[in-house]
């Protein structure tokens, strides 16, 4: 295995020169002298996380020749092999010129229960570069600590403290600013369509109706209106529902964001009979619609249960 000068991880002290978006969680203070890990067989864990979302962690490497490389941290329940929470990936194309090298590794406010165990795992994808991290011999104060095997029990095999920063929000999250926009509230509704509105921010974005089915929405794509509220522009959410399995009166819906409620109403579905009807067909003509002297016609989709419009004549 090809050595390196140094490579360390380490809680970033610089904090000046980047613009922190959450708050600091844990800021450790780097020794003067640091001492060697072997490798990426080891992790760092945090014994009971302080704060109930994590944002960033910015680690510090170090490398002795130029080389790409790519870096997964996965965040784990307690151990090695505890149950998945979540996992970023970071690359950089290291030169001499520009080390040490601060790499982030983005969690977008990952909800994390307050005072989890929580085990980082480190693992280098792509490269052909040996890759290093150290650890401090001692560093007061700092819970964030190295674990010593693959798959430790934790609180056991400690070497020292690890040198990171850790940013995430240490007040107990409220509901993100949403808009759950179809149905709309108190709306009659049939066939097949599709439930959609916009988050501003969340992990998961989550549709229940009747306080009993529970669905994930595909969440992410483009919104430009609500850049103005949201700051970014990839906040729309939507999730096709045949509304005939609910059956026909009332219903109940809520909109959940990482299993906070951010919007609610009602809905009333009309069925023809049935949650899926076959063999039926039509061709219609509304006239005076939208306005007068003007006409549509509307043709009856099986597909979707309902009309669709084919023709306009102003």
């Amino acid at each position: 295995m090809k050595r390196i000068s140094t490579c360390f991880i380490c809680l970033f002290l610089f904090s000046s020169q980047i613009q922190l978006q959450a708050e600091e969680l844990y800021n450790c203070v780097v020794p003067s002298e640091l001492g060697g890990s072997d490798g990426f067989n080891r992790g760092f864990l945090i014994s009971a996380f302080p704060g109930f979302t994590l944002d960033k962690v910015y680690l510090f490497f170090e490398v002795a020749t130029p080389g790409a490389a790519t870096y997964s941290l996965t965040v784990r329940d307690s151990t090695f092999g505890g149950d998945l929470l979540g996992v970023a990936e970071a690359s950089y194309d290291f030169s001499i010129a520009d080390l040490p090298v601060p790499i982030v590794f983005d969690f977008r406010q990952l909800a994390i229960q307050q005072g989890t165990r929580v085990t980082f795992v480190i693992e280098q994808l792509t490269g052909d570069i040996s890759t290093f991290y150290s650890t401090a011999g001692a560093s007061a104060g700092c819970p964030v600590l190295e674990t010593d095997t693959i798959n430790p029990l934790v609180g056991i095999s400690i070497r020292g403290a690890v040198h990171a920063i850790v940013l995430g929000d240490a007040e107990e999250p409220t509901a993100s600013m949403a808009l759950l926009e179809n149905p709309p509230d108190a709306a009659g509704v049939s066939g097949v369509t599709s439930i959609s509105g916009w988050v501003c921010d969340a992990t998961r974005v989550e549709v229940e109706i009747d306080g009993a089915t529970r669905v994930e929405a595909a969440y992410g794509t483009p919104r430009a209106d609500t850049m103005d509220v949201c700051g970014d522009i990839d906040n729309g959410f939507g999730l096709l529902v045949n509304l005939g399995i609910f059956g026909d009166g009332e219903h109940t819906i809520r909109l959940l964001a990482d299993d906070i409620e951010v919007d609610s109403g009602t809905f009333t579905v009309t069925t023809l009979g049935g949650p899926f009807v076959s063999g039926l067909s039509g061709t219609f003509d509304l006239a005076d619609f939208p306005e007068a002297g003007q006409q549509v016609t509307i043709e009856w989709l099986q597909s979707l249960q309902g009309f669709v419009i084919i023709d306009f004549v102003e």
